[in-house]
């Protein structure tokens, strides 16, 4: 692609574009619970297929063509692309943007905050809340794996070097006697599991994506709405 074809279709976007984040929400069956999902939408609709179809060919997505249920509005042709290629796209036109330049920079801020190395645990929130927890009380891996209900104390450790559980010791002498995960931690993950029957998104996190989904919303307030 050319920065001549990235501009025209930077100009497209600015005109009839919509810039956003999606949410969605959906029942899981197997633990009975909501999970609320968002992600990062781009769409254009216009009245003639070639702009819709070079950004297809350009960025990837998918192009749906729309009937009015208006007898005097011609029909249209929609390009939508969602996710990580909705963000690749972001960063190939933020710099010839010049209207919606601040969607787009904050649709890549969203992904990349959201994605950042540990955001998913409640252990990173934890540590984020509590940053001298290795000063409150420490519990054993033992006493943690059967707080937690694990089969086996071994998966404590797997839970440290997943990120799951703080521990202030070295998974390379690994002791299951030595008091060294945060006992505040090991009943907030297990009070989070009872309450959403499942093992949860960490609330912090939800709130975090929240707040991008209605700063979004106040973006395009004035701006085209979402393709439909």
């Amino acid at each position: 692609m050319t920065p001549e074809t990235l501009s025209y279709l930077a100009g497209a976007m600015d005109s009839d574009g919509y810039l956003g984040i999606r949410k969605s929400s959906q029942r899981a069956r197997l633990h009975d619970c909501i999970n609320v999902n968002y992600f990062a939408r781009l769409g254009l609709k216009q009245v003639t297929p070639q702009i819709p179809d070079l950004l297809r060919q350009t960025f990837g997505g998918n192009i749906t063509f729309s009937k009015s249920k208006h007898v005097n509005r011609r029909p249209m042709y929609v390009w939508n692309i969602v996710h990580r290629a909705a963000i690749d796209a972001c960063r190939l036109l933020l710099p010839y943007l010049r209207i919606k330049w601040q969607q787009a920079k904050t649709i890549i801020e969203f992904h990349e905050t959201v994605t950042s190395p540990g955001v998913n645990t409640e252990a990173y929130w934890f540590a984020k809340k509590y940053p001298c927890w290795m000063d409150a009380k420490l519990i054993t891996p033992f006493d943690a794996s059967r707080i937690m209900g694990y089969s086996t104390p071994y998966i404590s450790k797997r839970a440290v070097k997943n990120g799951t559980l703080l521990c202030t010791q070295n998974l390379d002498d690994f002791d299951y006697c030595k008091p060294s995960i945060p006992e505040a931690l090991v009943r907030h993950i297990c009070s989070s599991w009872i309450s959403l029957k499942s093992h949860p998104h960490p609330q912090e996190l939800m709130d975090l994506k929240e707040r991008y989904f209605q700063l979004m919303r106040q973006l395009n307030q004035t701006g085209i709405r979402p393709t439909s």
